[in-house]
């Protein structure tokens, strides 16, 4: 891939050749024009990672932003602490640089190197912009006096929430760090490698690489970020502890949903179910609004709110922070079960980059399909959790947490976020069927540190609770589903009403497993633990990668519209391979994915920057055996902690499938 040349395409008029040798002949100039801004960067040392593997050097290119020898590049080979930097310039002289700081929002770096002769770059006004008009991608990847070129057209702006350029010239590792400047010859922006879905480290979005779908950060943006940047401080993302809902992509009714106890938006006093009216004296008429400003801010930043709160506006003040307070979630060991209205246009829309509706599944009054219950929540109390250990039954209704009615399992679920191990509370709950209730006082406990093995009881009381169908069938049930363009799925299930409100098992890197062999491992499973298995399987039947995210999701969506699953129990099964995917398809705030089970390979903490795992679990299996990859597991499990995710370990009496089913299951645990 770092070794693809890149062509010079020129888009001429469609009637003669003249006016496609005239533009030739105008990059031809503006290149030599350009070029002396343009160096080639050597970055030697450090944790550089690039396609999940590590390399101990890359090439890769910079602008010259001032005479001083001040050079803004994309953090992309800048990963980690390399142990030297050296500056190539167009005549072959080489010196050496030292790093300044890191924008780790705009994936941003900027460099000071020594010497003297440096020609800065000339900057387009940021207005002058526009959609359409030629965009020429310069970079420095190979030692030659001529920079490489890609040219295409400018063929968005406000992209990646109202950070970045879009264009169609082919970009890659060649011209990452690189200028992308217009026929005037003055730089639009920096080429830096972004992901339409937001998220990511310095690498996330090389996976558009070559496919006309390029980023580059507003040159006018990147000035005034080099001079914060010349402090030696890196920039980093600003968070406010908080998530924000609306009934769809375009509502005007924006909620603060989910609040983090410790973080700024807890401190300063919002509440969940504030709707937010205005932000930075911006008024707020989509969700899109917010995400957008918030995206472009740093710690340190000050965000105004106004929200309004019975019927009252209210004015709060923020300081955005770059690490949220870790939390140590409250746990009661609660098995519940709901059945789940999934709208599975919803998932459809994680399909498009920029879709900012929230996936949810609602939770229908917290009773099984067909049995009318009381107000409170019927579960299962598991007996290793807090309620099995103070003795209640293994099957109840809970009513009343710290003097709060439940009238259904969201109504505990909201309540949930705010408890904290180690807290006080007072209970209510009542046999199911009896109208009694009694009083516990309890210590909420925190979640198991080892993944529970559910018992034969366990499993029949909680399966009599999710479906009392005495019709559900053991035989399997196997279908196929074309995906348009992208490939096909495989469904393996169980008839009857078990096929209904079921867990998904998203096998990432079976492509290579015979059917029969899959079957054998998951056959006992599929009716016991309520489980249909999705294989999606792409054209060319080869390793999924990244670029098959929309096959796994037109497959998520195709299950779910067929059977109502519970997108509360729905995991993705990843070998090393397919890590990049599963983290691309969970860490979306969309996403209806709640686990992901790696078999192999482990998630690096850069990746979970502004992530919140409440509410989600990763499972990190020993596939890799060797010293380094235990150390690496260790050290992916302690960065999911602190984000929130919950991350057991699996115990070694049960199979690893049997700790994926029951893993299922406990995502419904509270």
């Amino acid at each position: 891939m770092l070794a693809a040349l890149l062509v010079l395409a020129v888009y001429g008029g469609p009637d003669t050749g003249c006016c496609a040798q005239d533009t030739g002949a105008t990059i031809r100039q503006i290149v030599d024009q350009v070029q002396r801004s343009v160096v080639r960067l050597r970055v030697i040392g450090g944790t550089q990672v690039v396609d999940g593997e590590s390399v101990s050097s890359l090439v890769t290119t910079g602008v010259v932003i001032s005479d001083k020898g001040e050079i803004l590049t994309s953090a992309f080979a800048l990963q980690g602490k390399p142990d030297a930097v050296f500056v190539e310039r167009a005549d072959g002289t080489r010196v050496s640089a030292k790093i300044v700081a890191t924008d780790l929002v705009r994936r941003l770096v900027l460099l000071r190197a020594d010497g003297e002769g440096w020609v800065p770059i000339k900057s387009a006004d940021r207005d002058s912009v526009q959609v359409g008009q030629y965009a020429i991608a310069l970079g420095r990847f190979y030692q030659s006096p001529a920079p490489t070129v890609s040219v295409g057209i400018v063929s968005a702006l406000n992209r990646i929430h109202g950070l970045a350029i879009q264009t169609d010239a082919r970009i890659s590792p060649v011209n990452y760090g690189g200028p992308l400047v217009g026929l005037s010859g003055e730089a639009m922006g920096i080429l830096v490698p972004l992901s339409p879905r937001g998220r990511g480290n310095a690498t996330t979005g090389i996976e558009w690489y070559d496919s006309g779908i390029g980023f580059a950060i507003p040159l006018t943006d990147a000035l005034q970020v080099a001079e914060r940047l010349r402090g030696g401080t890196d920039l980093r993302p600003g968070l406010m502890g908080l998530s924000l809902a609306a009934s769809g992509a375009f509502s005007g009714r924006v909620t603060v949903g989910r609040i983090l106890p410790g973080g700024p938006a807890a401190t300063a006093g919002l509440r969940e179910g504030d709707r937010l009216i205005k932000i930075n004296d911006q008024v707020v008429e989509r969700v899109s609004i917010p995400e957008e400003i918030l995206a472009s801010r740093y710690a340190g930043d000050v965000i105004q709110l106004q929200v309004e709160r019975d019927q009252q506006a209210l004015n709060f003040s923020l300081t955005l922070v770059d690490r949220l307070p870790e939390v140590n979630p409250g746990y009661l060991g609660l098995l519940t079960f709901s059945a789940s209205k999934v709208d599975a246009a919803a998932i459809a829309a994680m399909l498009q980059p920029d879709a900012p509706q929230p996936l949810k599944a609602e939770a229908q009054g917290g009773k099984a399909p067909g049995t009318e219950l009381k107000a409170g929540i019927r579960g299962v109390a598991l007996p290793e959790g807090v309620l099995g250990k103070a003795g209640v039954p293994l099957s109840l209704e809970l009513t009343e947490v710290n003097g709060r009615r439940l009238t259904s399992e969201a109504a505990l679920m909201r309540l949930m976020p705010g408890i904290i191990a180690g807290a006080e509370l007072g209970l209510k709950y009542r046999l199911p069927g009896a109208n009694e209730e009694q009083s516990l006082q309890v210590t909420a406990g925190q979640q198991p540190q080892e993944l529970p093995v559910l018992s034969e009881e366990v499993l029949r009381q909680w399966s009599a609770l999710s479906s009392p169908s005495e019709n559900d069938s053991a035989e399997i049930q196997r279908s196929e589903v074309e995906i348009e363009g992208r490939g096909r799925c495989v469904i393996v299930t169980t008839g009857g009403s078990a096929a209904r409100n079921s867990g998904l098992i998203v096998l990432l890197s079976e492509h290579a497993t015979q059917e029969d062999q899959i079957l054998n491992r998951w056959k006992a499973l599929l009716s016991s633990h309520r489980l249909q298995l999705v294989i999606p399987l792409n054209p060319e039947k080869s390793a999924l990668t990244d670029a098959d995210v929309p096959l796994v999701l037109s497959s998520i969506q195709q299950v779910a519209s067929a059977n109502g699953v519970d997108l509360r129990r729905t995991i993705l099964v990843a070998a090393r391979e397919q890590s990049v995917l599963a983290r691309q398809l969970a860490f979306d705030a969309r996403s209806p994915v709640r686990g992901i089970v790696l078999t192999s390979g482990w998630i690096p903490g850069a990746e979970l920057e502004g992530i919140d795992g409440r509410g989600a679990a990763v499972l990190l299996l020993d596939g890799d055996t060797t010293a380094a990859s235990r150390v690496l597991r260790e050290e992916s499990a302690v960065a999911l902690k602190r984000a929130g995710f919950w991350v057991p370990k699996r115990r070694m009496d049960a199979s690893v499938e049997q700790s994926i089913a029951d893993l299922s299951i406990l995502l419904r645990s509270l």
